[in-house]
């Protein structure tokens, strides 16, 4: 299951950050995203049936694929992401927690949580390229939702590390 939620928040980070290219969308309020924080954990435990499903389908089976995302094309995943967001299977069991947008508050948190991680490292690192970089992602990416995730950085990551 950590790999599968690993190559979608690959894949929602690249199309979320990349793919942004009108003003960024707000996505997240306080109550969507504490629904969400205390939906995941559940959510991911119901996900866990699908895994095998999907790791068959992306060669995840295969021991060396496994152990090199790099082999992952942005297309690869993005076809993958898309059939596990089209399985009837997974929309019943996300509106059997009232989602109909999961997906997308999902990869507004975690982009936005990588975002502030990545700022937070690249304060540390003195690196004019990473900064800038880090900015041009901040740049696409909603105001006030990097606010909220900011401001909860620390439940957001309480959660992930939980999940681990």
């Amino acid at each position: 299951m950590k790999r599968l939620f690993s190559i979608v928040g690959l894949l929602i980070l690249t199309v979320a950050i990349a793919g942004a290219q009108a003003a960024p969308k707000k996505v997240l309020t306080q109550a969507k995203l504490d629904k969400f924080l205390a939906d995941l954990p559940k959510i991911s435990k119901d996900l866990e049936k699908f895994a095998e499903k999907y790791d068959q389908d992306i060669g995840m089976g295969n021991p060396e694929l496994a152990e090199s995302f790099s082999q992952f094309t942005v297309p690869d995943v993005a076809a993958m992401f898309k059939a596990i967001q089209a399985d009837a299977q997974v929309k019943a069991l996300l509106a059997k927690y009232g989602w109909s947008d999961f997906w997308e508050v999902y990869g507004a948190v975690l982009s936005g949580y990588f975002l502030v991680t990545f700022e937070d490292i690249a304060a540390q690192m003195n690196s004019a390229e990473f900064t800038k970089a880090v900015e041009k992602s901040k740049a696409e990416y909603n105001k006030d939702d990097y606010q909220l995730v900011k401001k909860n950085q620390a439940k957001i990551a309480a959660l992930f590390e939980s999940l681990e």
